[in-house]
């Protein structure tokens, strides 16, 4: 059978696609045969996605929201067991024939009873008791597996509620009508998948089949198996309860225990110590003696409304158990939007395989160890009975702990260090490079999309409800369903080929071709599958009081191969306005070791630049407070310049860039006055002023400059990608070192000096909910025969009140160009990114998604002293904005105050 291998997100254009939240699946039994029926409580009320499943969950389905099951069994006896949260689990055998049993099911309400305890003055929950073993017990569960095979049914139900007028104002007509038809009502995406897993976290799904009532070929994105309550993270974001740092976000409270399956299953209230993003709220149900996860019921939180999870563990094996149904419900609240969800997972036929590297008699409580008692061993050991004498006697203590009564807090950090040391041979060492398996990595069978109502009736092992069949029968009635194809294009279902057919809807006059020729004149366009792009007129527009208005053109040719080898050529013209003066650049652009990310550049032209060319104020940014605010805070000078620069990896992590660059250099004036808003003040002139020279002659210059660049991150890891080698984010810092030097020639206005600086950057994270990143750059230039405003060391400034992009590395409280320095430097930055720091403690923000940064910022100068910057901000409002205030110190006195907003995300 044909396969195509795709992303694993593919998105409509439809507005209720996003709302879909997540999604997996797989295959399930095709028998003729098996048990069907009703389950409800002892008042007859129904009971939905009950998870039913036969000993070794080599079958197993889920209820619909009716409570109504079907399980499709080969003939013969099976037991099976019916079990859902809050009632108790009940076993039935059955003698399955040649036809379905109807066998309706009532289960009883749980009844929760409490264990006697002994009173002690300072009486503790027993609840700890239980998280400490089941946190212990963490790393043991997460490598119990070593891989594993599965099939996965997949149903994602919801429903838009509310779209606000704004967004149907925006839409087509064909959109509107189908916005009208769907809402308030359900719409169904269901899947068929093989799942298959091997540690440490690669997941393969191959999708045999998908249906929908919005569309008959949209593939299932991330699926829900992936999250797993014994990693520390889930969804990246979220803290499971059983993390090593749980007791400092949680509260556990005991509210009982029942018996199954010869098993005592204690219920944890699961309560975080602060509301906010990335906490759980709900019920934890860990097994006695065991500590391994029964169920799950918790609630969480994310931007765009309030989720609870529901996931049911199975007994796969002896002392294995395994996730079989996954039941998520969605209230979506997302900028008007309002919808509703359900998503379930029902998973069958598990086939593992258990780590060898782990010793598994750990979970048999009552199994005794195989130790050796030997006494009076006197000769020398060999280093491999050492070793597994060390093992066993760790294997030892470990089971002391876990039936010691009273544990404390130390214990369970000994138990979990050995644990770990137990599991670190099993834990496959992660290499620096990433897989591209690693994760998800799906694959779409061909005929995916185009399975019928037999197969889907044959396979399904969910049934539908009435809510559902009525979604699929509102889809059967419209005339014109649209079908989004794989690539993301829009297609009618009812044609036959639909991308060969001449579209006769357009303007084919004079009239109309000019319209387009016209609007591909401006905003660009792109020729022959995307290897030459044409950027329109306005693609970088932009406004100062030197060149008025410029604009800019430009052309490129892009020629990639599949090893990762390719090139660009680009040429561009710009023209300044108010200068009446046109320039242009070129380049060429090659990569030439993509594994070694050696890339080769030359490029010549003549252009506008700003002294603070790599850390300057933003163009658009310099566009609206010219234009608004009568500032005209970029000072440019023209340059006409060729430059060739290399790069390359001298080994992983390693890297050394080269650049050689000749400039021809001249000072510019204003040549406009124009603005939007006319102040009482007036623009300054293009002439940057610096505390260490106010006297600043640029005039023309020429620079013959060489510089080199080591920089070095330890471990740095990396994806493959088409040959090419694609650096990832490290949490390890990373060293620089550069040397320029400027040549002074036989001109006499020709520059000449030498520069070096080196630094040092991380970012990494401190906690859960809490990030630091820092920097400290030093440098100094020497030997100086000649230098200009253009050769100085700048710094990265904020001077308006509001500013775009990213905060860290900017001092806030001095103008751009004052403290640029031709002498020596030292500046440090460091920032603590938090989700809950100060004022996210406060009842009104801490249910909030905004984040908050505490920075400060230092900087050194000869001609300065010492200046020191300390700040707070509130971020991510909106996703986008912050809020911050930040006061200055120079040579330890107040120097300033200042309250700045940012758009952009940090």
């Amino acid at each position: 059978m044909d396969r195509q291998t795709i992303s694993p997100f593919l998105f409509p254009k439809k507005l209720f696609i996003l709302l879909i939240i997540i999604v997996s699946s797989s295959l399930t039994k095709t028998n003729a045969q098996g048990i069907k029926g009703k389950i409800t409580d002892y008042q007859g009320n129904p009971i939905p996605f009950v998870t039913i499943y036969t000993e070794g969950t080599q079958y197993s389905t889920t209820s619909n929201e009716d409570g109504d099951y079907i399980l499709k069994l080969p003939q013969g006896k099976h037991h099976l067991f019916f079990q859902s949260m809050g009632y108790e689990t009940i076993q039935r055998a059955f003698d399955i024939g040649e036809k379905f049993i109807v066998q309706n099911i009532q289960l009883k309400e749980m009844i929760v009873k409490l264990k006697t305890v002994k009173v002690k003055a300072k009486k503790e929950d027993p609840a700890y008791q239980i998280m400490r073993k089941a946190i212990g017990m963490r790393k043991y569960y997460q490598l119990q597996v070593q891989e594993y095979k599965a099939k996965a049914y997949t149903k994602a139900t919801f429903s838009i509620d509310r779209i606000p007028k704004v967004y149907q104002w925006m839409m087509d007509k064909e959109t509107k009508k189908e916005i009208k038809e769907y809402l308030g009502k359900p719409m169904v995406l269901e899947s068929i998948t093989e799942v298959e897993f091997e540690q440490p976290d690669t997941y393969h799904n191959h999708i045999i089949s998908t249906r929908s009532t919005l569309s008959d070929s949209i593939p299932n994105p991330v699926p829900m198996v992936m999250e797993n309550f014994y990693n520390e993270r889930l969804m990246d974001t979220y803290l499971s309860p059983l993390a090593p740092t749980a007791f400092s976000h949680y509260k556990f409270n005991y509210q009982g225990f029942f018996e199954e399956n010869n098993r005592f299953i204690n219920k944890i209230k699961v309560t975080p110590r602060h509301k906010g993003e990335g906490l759980f709220e709900g019920y934890l149900f860990v097994a006695e003696d065991y500590w391994n996860i029964h169920s799950v019921n918790l609630k969480f939180s994310m931007e765009a409304g309030d989720f609870q999870l529901i996931q049911t563990f199975a007994p796969v094996q002896n002392n294995v158990w395994m996730p079989v149904t996954f039941d998520i419900k969605a209230d979506i609240s997302f900028m008007g939007v309002k919808a509703s969800g359900n998503y379930v997972v029902s998973v069958s036929d598990y086939q593992l395989g258990l780590n060898p590297a782990l010793d598994h008699s750990i979970v048999q409580a009552h199994a005794p160890l195989a130790l050796s008692e030997e006494k009076g061993e006197k000769e020398e050991k060999a280093p491999e009975e050492k070793e597994l004498e060390a093992k066993t006697r760790r294997q030892k203590e470990i089971k002391e702990l876990l039936t010691k009564q009273d544990m404390n807090n130390r214990d369970m950090r000994k138990l979990k260090r050995k644990m770990e040391r137990e599991a670190i041979s099993a834990e496959r060492k992660k290499g620096l490079e990433i897989k591209e398996n690693e994760g998800l990595n799906m694959e779409v069978d061909s005929l995916a999309a185009k399975r019928g109502d037999d197969y889907w009736e044959k396979n399904r092992p969910v049934p539908l409800s009435a809510r559902e069949l009525e979604s699929y029968n509102l889809k059967d009635s419209l005339k014109s369903p649209v079908t989004i194809s794989f690539n993301g294009s829009e297609e009618n279902a009812n044609s036959n080929n639909s991308s060969n057919e001449q579209d006769t809807s357009k303007p084919k006059n004079f009239f109309g071709k000019t319209i387009k020729a016209t609007s591909n004149l401006i905003s660009g366009r792109s020729f022959a599958k995307g290897k030459i792009v044409y950027s329109g007129i306005l693609n970088d527009l932009s406004y100062n009081t030197v060149d008025g208005w410029k604009f800019q053109s430009t052309l490129s040719y892009n020629k990639n191969s599949k090893k990762g080898k390719g090139y660009k050529l680009l040429g561009g013209v710009k023209y300044a306005v108010a200068r009446n003066t046109w320039m242009g650049f070129g380049s060429y652009n090659q990569h030439y070791a993509p594994f070694s990310r050696g890339r080769f550049s030359i490029e010549g032209g003549r252009d506008s630049f700003d002294f603070n060319e790599k850390t300057g104020i933003n163009k658009d940014l310099n566009t609206l407070s010219t234009l608004l605010l009568k500032k005209n805070l970029m000072k440019l000078y023209q340059k006409d310049y060729f430059k060739i620069t290399n790069g390359i990896d001298i080994s992983n992590g390693l890297r050394l860039s080269n650049t050689l660059e000749y400039a021809n250099r001249q000072e510019l004036i204003n040549h406009t006055n124009y603005k939007l808003i006319d102040w009482k003040y007036d623009f300054t002139r293009n002439e940057p002023k610096t505390i260490e020279n106010d006297q600043l002659h640029f005039g023309k210059n020429e620079a013959y400059i060489a510089s080199a660049t080591l920089s070095y991150t330890p471990r740095q890891r990396y994806r493959i990608k088409e040959g090419a080698k694609i650096m990832a984010r490290s949490d390890n810092p990373t060293y620089s070192l550069t040397y320029r030097k400027a040549f002074h020639g036989k001109n006499k206005n020709s520059v000449g000096y030498d520069y070096l600086s080196g630094g040092v950057h991380q970012r990494k994270e401190l906690s859960f909910q809490h990030e630091l990143e820092y920097q400290v750059i030093g440098g100094k230039f020497f030997n100086q025969r000649k230098m200009t405003f253009a050769d100085y060391h700048h710094f990265r400034n904020i001077e308006l009140p509001f500013y775009f992009g990213r905060a860290f590395g900017n001092f806030r409280l001095f103008d751009y160009y004052e403290q640029s320095t031709a002498d020596a430097f030292l500046q440090a930055n460091a920032a603590v990114y938090s989700k809950r720091l100060i004022l996210k403690r406060l009842p009104i923000l801490n249910k909030t998604f905004m984040s908050e940064t505490l920075f400060a910022n230092y900087l050194y100068t000869p001609s300065m002293g010492n200046y020191l910057e300390v700040g707070y901000a509130l971020t991510e409002i909106f996703f986008i904005g912050s809020v911050e205030v930040a006061t200055a110190y120079k040579d330890d006195r107040f120097s300033g105050f200042t309250l700045k907003i940012g758009i952009g995300l940090d």
